[in-house]
């Protein structure tokens, strides 16, 4: 046998011996890493969504507490405004626009 002919898997129709790509040797029990595993793709996504619900939340809060701000400065002038009427004896009122 001549030297590589380990590596020539059939004989063409003219009679000459056809190589075959080498095939890199594992040690047994190793596996190849082709791609990601279900477990994997899993976690990532529970990661994101983690993430995404405390991003949410974050957010959230922080319209209600605008929001709750705001309703304390509207009951201030509002408590303003009834003091200064009883002083003053003269009617005040409130104008609510949308937009401020």
């Amino acid at each position: 046998m001549r030297a590589g002919a380990r590596n020539l898997r059939q004989v063409s129709a003219t009679g000459n011996l056809i190589a075959k790509p080498p095939v890199a040797q594992q040690p047994p029990g190793v596996r190849r890493a082709v791609g990601f595993t279900l477990i994997e793709v899993l976690v990532v996504v529970v990661l994101v969504a983690i993430v995404a619900a405390m991003v949410m939340l974050s957010l959230g809060r922080e319209g209600q507490r605008a929001t709750a701000l705001e309703a304390e400065a509207l009951a201030a002038l509002c408590n303003h405004l009834s003091d200064a009427a009883v002083r003053t004896g003269q009617a005040y009122g409130l104008l609510v626009a949308r937009g401020g």
